[in-house]
């Protein structure tokens, strides 16, 4: 049987042991890192009083100590969270910043459209800080956050380090600036952002201080302590009126227009673009249904999750679920001809201390050409056909993943599959005629499929039981290594 890849494994393993960029964004229940003072041999300077002394009625006021880290630990929401205070007056009004501190180290690229910056090492820093969250009229969740970033040539504290000093005002090509942050996720996974500035620090009133004894580059793995004292510009308002001003952004990097972002939060990213019939889910006996939207993936690139309705087999007495964890589309290559699948993991859960990662995991595919000559003859529904055993297919599995030394590893047994002696499976496509099911088209389809346990019939399709491989494809693995690796 054609073994399927399985590329949503290793994001949903690491969505398991880590964090989620929507949802925790704001979670203080990181662990600090940085709660032993790694230069503590150096003798500590501190700013004195008057420095955060200042007749601003717009201001930020903050102190920070915290480990720099790479870019690629932030991507990973794997950086290790800084501590300090993060105070922004607006005449009586306070902003105070508590969520996680993230520094880091960031080069931007030498083509980057803003020309001063091209090139350049920085430091960076963001903050964000919940303001609350809730559910849409449509059922959407959105989050609301303050937000400052921060950012400053790593030359500009090295040039510090080396005159002995350790006050500087805002340096050149630097800033300090409160955005009003607000996310909106879809039921299909897929969120939307708006960022709107509200105020920026003016760089000849602000001022940092900072003890650079334990510092010799500001690179990653060295720690920071700097204050600062800025006067920040009016906070503004965002109305309906200024939020052209705003930048939108959707999940997959997308820049979007106002209007689009509007028309996107207004989705649920649930609702099929044709109608399933009615009754069209009725079937008795063993069998599988499932009601499946999402983008079809290529492999390259961020993957994008796709939206299950509903997934399930009833199997004898026993009701499985499929697809309540995550699932997702892309093309693959079966027995020699491309071909769609969705896959579908759910009843998910980390055993073994969490190291390891059990779910039920539903396979579903059908062969390009089905799917051309469906939109062709305008033919929305297939009906599974024995003499052509390969038009579509689906098995129902349990499926272990594990890591080993940072490789990914999956074992997968299966529990049934379709029964293709039967003439009751049928699926139902949504077509369109700008649809040609090609990577970045949206696939939605509803089935109902037969299925067997039988021994003889699932040993056709699955002759050595469990099928066990490297989760990236690159290694061949029998299921008596799997094992081994297990102990």
């Amino acid at each position: 049987m054609k073994r399927f890849y399985i590329f949503i494994l290793l994001a949903v393993f690491l969505f398991s042991c880590g964090e989620n960029t929507v949802n925790k964004i704001d979670d203080d229940s990181v662990e600090n890192g940085n709660d032993e003072d790694s230069s503590s041999q150096y003798e500590k300077i501190e700013p004195e009083d008057s420095f955060f002394e200042t007749e601003a009625e717009n201001k930020l006021i903050f102190d920070f100590k915290g480990l720099i880290n790479n870019m690629t630990a932030v991507e990973a929401q794997k950086a290790v969270s800084g501590m300090g205070d993060f105070t922004l007056t607006f005449g009586e009004k306070d902003i105070n910043l508590n969520g996680d501190m993230n520094l880091y180290t960031r080069t931007f690229p030498e083509n980057y459209e803003q020309t001063a910056l091209a090139g350049k090492e920085y430091l960076r820093m963001r903050i964000y800080s919940m303001k609350d969250s809730g559910t849409l009229e449509n059922g959407n969740t959105y989050y609301n956050y303050d937000y400052l970033s921060f950012g400053t040539p790593t030359e500009n504290m090295l040039e510090l380090k080396n005159s002995g000093d350790n006050i500087t005002t805002m340096p050149e090509l630097s800033w300090a600036t409160l955005y009003s942050y607000y996310v909106v996720s879809r039921a299909d996974k897929k969120y939307f952002m708006q960022y709107c500035a509200l105020s920026t620090a003016e760089p000849d009133q602000s001022q940092f201080f900072v003890d650079h004894d334990a510092n010799s580059e500001f690179k990653e793995g060295e720690d920071l302590i700097f204050w600062g004292n800025a006067t920040m510009s009016e906070l503004i308002e965002i109305t309906e009126d200024n939020r052209e001003n705003c930048v939108f952004y959707s999940s997959d990097g997308q820049t979007l227009t106002k209007d689009e972002f509007d028309e996107e939060i207004a989705k649920t990213g649930t609702d099929f673009s044709c109608e399933i019939p009615e009754g069209f889910f009725d079937l008795e006996g063993d069998h599988v249904k499932f009601k499946f939207r999402g983008e079809i993936n290529d492999g390259s690139g961020e993957y994008q999750s796709g939206y299950t309705e509903f997934a399930t087999m009833e199997l004898g007495e026993e009701t499985y679920q499929a697809g309540n964890y995550t699932s997702g589309s892309g093309t693959t290559n079966v027995i020699g001809k491309s071909a769609v699948y969705v896959q579908m993991i759910g009843d998910y859960e980390l055993v073994d201390n969490n190291t390891a990662a059990l779910f039920n995991e539903l396979q579903f595919f059908i062969i390009m050409d089905e799917l051309k000559t469906m939109r062709e003859d305008e033919q929305n529904n297939l009906v599974f056909s024995a003499e052509n055993t390969f038009n579509f297919f689906s098995s129902f599995l349990k499926t272990k993943y594990i890591e080993v030394d940072g490789k990914g590893y999956v074992k997968s047994c299966p529990i049934a599959l379709l029964d293709n002696e039967s003439d009751k499976s049928e699926i139902f496509v949504c077509l369109s005629e700008d649809n040609d099911f090609s990577p970045g088209n949206i696939f939605e389809i509803a089935a109902k499929i037969k299925v067997t346990d039988d021994e003889t019939k699932v040993g056709q399709f699955y002759p050595d039981g469990c099928t066990c491989y490297a989760s990236a494809g690159d290694e061949d693995i029998t299921c008596e290594d799997f094992d081994a690796m297990e102990e």
